[in-house]
């Protein structure tokens, strides 16, 4: 029985289970103060395992941070339950006091003791009987394993993900961005009208045949001639013909149609396009997401992006007057 005792660190959650998904244990014990044992704390480190396929026992084992002492019988009583010969401790994150207590506990009883090597993907073991070697790894965490480590969920994705990504799409959302940015003022009105228009009643084969003018919550929308015959020249919309009553249109495709729908999506899909094209990056999507617990409200819309050792996000909120600005951070691990 290979057993890991894991320090649990609540400013850094993927330090709880790195090691975890390097050496394979079949239990996991996790020593940390008196909260662990809370259901908040428990869900997302038995979600991420179950994303991950590990089958691994997790053994709680909550103790009083505020005296080392403590901490060491603790520490001694899983080493008694589980023997010392199979056991191996992560030094690698958790408070100075948990530290302190394992450092002890690994020196006196002669047990293995790993890091994590920062800037690099090696475990290291730093104290017992195979100090000084290495074990290298390539982790991969998707963004679902990344947001539920923090006691989130992806609600649903967002309008374009990597797999509509083709050629003939990326080369759509390079023509239509720029005449969005060129016409930004006009755009949400324009927008209220394609939504109308592209109803069920207006239905006509696989386009659409709606009224020159529409009334939206009782303003008159008119179709923008201009701004259809720019977006018939890029390819966003086909069969594009305008009398003194009609409009009728078709999109490219079904995805380009509902984009057209949306008034802000082409920052999103701009924004994808270099994450999706990127080969180091794991996952690459938008979602709504909601944090449950570690935050009262939802945020709206955010493009995460999931990349090894550097777990972060990108926003696409833009500020209205630079428009062209996609500011972006991001959250290494130390």
């Amino acid at each position: 029985m290979r057993v890991l005792i894991e320090l649990h660190d609540t400013m850094e959650p993927v330090e709880n289970v790195i090691t975890a998904c390097v050496l394979k244990p079949d239990v996991l014990v996790l020593l940390g103060d008196r909260k662990i044992e809370k259901a908040k704390y428990r869900k997302p480190l038995l979600s991420f395992f179950r994303m991950e396929n590990m089958n691994v026992k997790v053994d709680y084992r909550p103790c009083g941070l505020h005296r080392v002492e403590q901490v060491i019988q603790c520490l001694q009583t899983v080493l008694q339950d589980y023997g010392k010969e199979n056991c191996t401790v992560d030094v690698g994150g958790g408070s100075e006091t948990l530290l302190m207590a394992a450092g002890f506990v690994c020196m006196q009883e002669q047990v293995n003791a790993v890091q994590h090597v920062a800037g690099s993907n090696k475990i290291r073991y730093v104290l017992g009987p195979e100090t000084g070697k290495e074990e290298t790894f390539d982790l991969h965490y998707s963004l679902d394993q990344i947001v539920a480590l923090s006691g989130g969920e992806l609600l649903r994705n967002g309008h374009v993900g990597p797999e509509m990504m083709t050629p003939k799409m990326t080369g759509l959302i390079d023509r239509i961005f720029p005449i969005y940015l060129e016409n930004k003022k006009i755009w949400p009105k324009f927008v209220q009208y394609l939504q109308v228009a592209t109803r069920q009643e207006y239905r006509d084969g696989e386009g659409y045949d709606a009224p020159r003018m529409i009334f939206v919550n009782g303003q008159a929308r008119n179709v923008n001639d201009g701004l259809m015959q720019t977006l018939q020249q890029a390819g966003a919309v086909t069969e594009y013909t305008l009398d003194d009553k009609r409009c009728r249109f078709s999109f490219a495709n079904a995805t380009i149609g509902k984009c057209m729908c949306d008034v802000g999506v082409w920052l999103e899909c701009t924004f994808s396009l270099p994450w999706c094209s990127a080969a180091y990056l794991t996952t690459c999507r938008s979602a709504w997401w909601s944090a449950g617990m570690m935050m009262k409200r939802a945020i709206r819309f955010r493009t995460k992006l999931t990349w090894w050792p550097a777990p972060g996000w990108g926003s696409c909120s833009a500020p209205a007057k630079h428009p062209r600005r996609i500011p972006i951070c991001s959250t290494k691990l130390k």
